[in-house]
């Protein structure tokens, strides 16, 4: 009964993926995934010039530097007469340097979340309104098939790798007696779906010329 719930669970999953990618289209189902994707790699190529174009022509990352100075004071020490003592000079230029790289840190990170939301939101627009265009008649039918199709494809792919890198990870813990992974194993052989995942892993990873280990 409670392998049953297991396979439910699975389907009930594919089925959602399909509905989504009804619901969405082909077109934009595929958008999402390259919007995001095309705006991480924007993100990679331009983070550090535009970073370094904001501090050249702006001083950003100074003021940030500035602005962290304040709020995280320089550290002082009472030597045993009672008398305030600040670092030493080289001890001060290591903090100093190190507030500027902190500050550099924060603002790179901004700046690399900037870019990733507005390439792929840009992107995104761009797909939804190819989406609009194909989105009547035939070509709109044709357009919502093919994206609950590709919806589920994607559910059952990432469900299969998903089974193909965990369970041989646990069938070896069961094999040292591991007795959570003992448990699981007893339980997830029991499945009438999980056979197939592993067999669509074996199968990708043939595709892509990947040896993968025996999962039996």
């Amino acid at each position: 009964m409670q392998t049953l719930v297991l396979d439910c669970i699975l389907v009930v999953l594919v089925l959602y993926g399909f509905l989504v990618g009804f619901r969405r289209g082909l077109i934009a189902s595929i958008g999402s995934i390259a919007s995001l994707v095309l705006g991480i790699g924007a993100a990679i190529l331009y983070w550090e010039p535009v970073t370094d174009y904001l501090q050249n022509n702006y001083s950003l990352i100074t003021y940030v530097a500035q602005f962290l100075a304040e709020q995280l004071p320089m550290p002082v020490f009472d030597n045993p007469q009672g008398m305030v003592s600040t670092l030493l000079s080289s001890g001060l230029y290591a903090y100093q340097g190190l507030i500027y790289h902190i500050a550099r840190l924060i603002v790179a990170a901004l700046v690399f979340i900037l870019l990733l939301f507005l390439v792929s939101r840009l992107l995104a627009l761009v797909w939804h309104l190819l989406s609009m265009v194909f989105g009547w008649g035939i070509l709109g039918a044709g357009n919502r098939m093919g994206g609950a199709a590709f919806e589920a494809l994607k559910i059952v792919l990432l469900l299969s790798i998903l089974a193909g890198l965990a369970l041989p990870l646990i069938r070896s813990l069961a094999d040292t007696g591991f007795p959570l992974a003992v448990d699981m194993i007893n339980y997830l052989d029991e499945s009438l779906i999980i056979p197939y995942l592993e067999g669509i892993f074996e199968f990708m990873g043939r595709i892509i010329g990947v040896q993968s280990e025996p999962l039996a």
